[in-house]
């Protein structure tokens, strides 16, 4: 898949994967400003969770200007919508827990992302697609994971399962399920073909980093793969303290996306220098995924580190040297 729907400019473009990490997410953002300041423009994209969102956003033409001013302006305690049964305190969270497999809903998240694609006319997956060679493709790909049947989902292309028309589904709603973290957020329910409902979360349980998708191993590519990462780092739970049920919850699912960080880390030859390693800390302390609480100046934060990582990448990046380094020999290491 080389086409794009979009002006070909070999220098500039790129394909890009962004990697999952919860509110971490964020940072992406400043990442992705900083290349769009840098004057590249996302030709393919494919996103993960948190990545996801940020992938929809650049893949509908938003510019840096613009992520900074959603991502820094952005409630995101608001994305922990609580159902009535919630209002009941920890008895009522657990209640709710039991019937629908999640603390929160996320339905706010996807208004929220719904109303910013809206702004650019890119809500369905046709929006962002091109034909070529008479079969169409979307610029856009989303990692989901099917809690039914234990398998990994890239949207659009595995919603033909479901019996509906991938092209015209909403983008804000492929992403929702992408980012639906496991026993945080509430799983989507979808009916598939033989009408059974299936239960969709987080698109990093299976695939955190999904630069497969994006990177077809071409031994001379005609622009570059970036992939934008999260540094990794540890972070102390202090379990001898009181700790609440829901703050258990989200330090299990860190482990569990953890080891998926590390299962993801580099699939190809040359993925570590072609990546942008985004830091999580803040004033020396990790956000978790799940920390929605954050502060705006945490927030801010998290953007800049983004936005530096991208401009130190950038100033070493050098796609000649690295495809004369990586890909010149691919024939040879098959």
């Amino acid at each position: 898949m080389h086409g794009s729907g979009i002006p070909y400019i070999m220098a500039k473009l790129c394909d890009a994967a962004f990697m999952g990490g919860g509110v971490r997410g964020i940072g992406l953002s400043g990442a992705a400003k900083g290349f769009l300041d840098a004057g590249y423009r996302f030709r393919n994209v494919a996103g993960s969770s948190a990545g996801a969102i940020v992938a929809a956003l650049v893949a509908a033409g938003f510019t840096g200007d613009e992520l900074e001013a959603e991502t820094r302006g952005a409630d995101y305690s608001s994305f922990k919508e609580k159902k009535l049964l919630d209002r009941f305190g920890p008895a009522g969270e657990f209640l709710n827990f039991d019937l629908n497999y999640g603390v929160y809903s996320a339905d706010a998240f996807e208004h929220w992302l719904q109303g910013l694609l809206e702004r650019k006319n890119k809500t369905v997956f046709s929006d962002v697609s091109y034909e070529e060679n008479g079969k169409v493709y979307s610029r856009l790909l989303v990692t989901a994971s099917d809690i039914s049947t234990q398998k990994p989902l890239v949207f659009p292309r595995d919603l033909a399962e479901f019996g509906v028309d991938p092209y015209a589904f909403p983008i804000a709603k492929a992403v929702r399920m992408s980012m639906s973290i496991p026993l945080f957020y509430e799983p989507y329910k979808l009916k598939g073909r033989d009408g059974r409902e299936r239960l969709i979360a987080d698109g990093g349980l299976f695939c955190n980093y999904p630069i497969g998708l994006v990177d077809h191993r071409a031994e001379n590519p005609e622009v570059p793969v970036f992939g934008f990462k999260f540094a990794k780092h540890t972070a102390w739970r202090d379990f001898s303290k009181p700790f609440k049920l829901l703050d258990y919850l989200k330090a299990v699912i860190a482990a569990v996306l953890g080891a998926q960080y590390a299962q993801d880390g580099e699939c190809f030859p040359g993925d570590g220098e072609r990546a942008v390693y985004i830091p999580t800390d803040v004033g020396g302390a990790p956000v978790g995924i799940a920390d929605f609480d954050l502060s705006k100046n945490t927030a801010a934060a998290l953007f800049n580190n983004g936005l530096s990582a991208a401009n130190a990448f950038l100033k070493a990046w050098d796609f000649g040297a690295w495809r004369k380094r990586f890909r010149g020999k691919l024939a040879n290491n098959e």
